[in-house]
């Protein structure tokens, strides 16, 4: 988990979307037992989801969306960070922990389960990224940030710079890694060790 998480004023609100019915419920039941998630609503797939969350987007467009899985399905996974997911958990986490993650991302953090980062890791072809040598001294301190989950309006205000020369910094950032977005910045940084979850 990484990123600085703001105190909750209010419960975070849940859609809860698996193709088990059993897994599905399960879970609602347990999440609504914690003062700290509402469940608000259930999807059988990714298609109910997006419908359902269309609703909820109108009162709240900043959702996050945390994936719950298993080791069978890291392909899924890493097109889901790709595609913008905050973060993962895997489905046998302690339900302690899987209300911590989904406090976290609704903070504006990302969760990684610490166990199974290293699978997804792999899967990424590294070699055939570009050279973190080539970055200057700010592009590498951008790129810690951002692996650290903050946003670009944090990272300019952590290195008291613009906007813009951050979204500057990260254009030449992925050309230079020759990477095409965050999350594939963020997990080459953490493959090369030039940052920690």
């Amino acid at each position: 988990m990484a990123g600085a998480v703001r105190p909750l004023t209010t419960p975070a609100r849940l859609l809860i979307a698996d193709d088990h019915a059993l897994f599905r419920s399960g879970l609602a039941r347990l999440l609504a037992q914690d003062l700290l998630v509402e469940v608000v609503g259930e999807a059988v797939d990714g298609v109910d989801a997006v419908e359902k969350a269309a609703l909820i987007t109108d009162e709240n467009p900043d959702i996050k969306v945390l994936m719950l899985t298993t080791f069978e399905a890291w392909s899924d996974v890493l097109r889901a960070l790709r595609a913008g997911a905050s973060g993962y958990i895997l489905k046998d986490a302690r339900p302690d922990l899987i209300v911590l993650s989904i406090v976290a991302v609704r903070s504006g953090a990302r969760v990684l389960a610490s166990t199974a980062t290293r699978h997804v890791l792999d899967m990424i072809d590294v070699e055939s990224c570009g050279s973190a040598g080539n970055l200057t001294p700010r592009e590498s301190e951008v790129l810690k940030l951002m692996s650290a989950g903050f946003a670009n309006s944090r990272i300019a205000s952590e290195l008291n710079i613009s906007g813009k020369t951050v979204r500057n910094h990260v254009s030449h950032l992925y050309a230079k890694l020759q990477v095409y977005d965050r999350s594939q910045a963020i997990l080459y940084a953490l493959r090369k060790g030039l940052a920690e979850l």
